[in-house]
């Protein structure tokens, strides 16, 4: 996988999606890349062209919300300890909580 270091702690020009094996993977839409993407709206159902990198980061945001959303969904609102969110993320109970501070999720 080829990936460009841009300097600020990102890489671009490459995509990899990490599952632990517990969690059931599934995209809303087939992978493509082509830059001219429909976006489909979770809450609304109304479609969108993906044509900017802003398009880009907005969807990859809204995706972020949804994703912890349905795992805090599953876990009751559990971030830590067994079977919390954190745990199912792998990632520290800190890091998942600043994340979602970020996005403005609330349990």
């Amino acid at each position: 996988m080829a990936r460009q270091y841009s300097g600020t702690g990102k890489y671009h020009g490459a995509v990899c999606i990490l599952n632990d094996g517990k969690s059931k993977l599934t995209l809303r839409q087939p992978l493509s890349v082509k830059m001219n993407l429909k976006e489909t709206h979770a809450e609304t159902g109304t479609s969108s062209t993906v044509k900017t990198i802003d398009d880009i980061k907005r969807l990859q945001r809204q995706t972020e919300i949804e994703h912890i959303s349905s795992v805090l969904a599953k876990t009751h609102g559990r971030i830590r300890g067994k079977d919390g969110a954190a745990e199912l993320l792998n990632e520290k109970p800190t890091t998942l909580e600043s994340r979602m501070a970020k996005l403005g999720i609330k349990k």
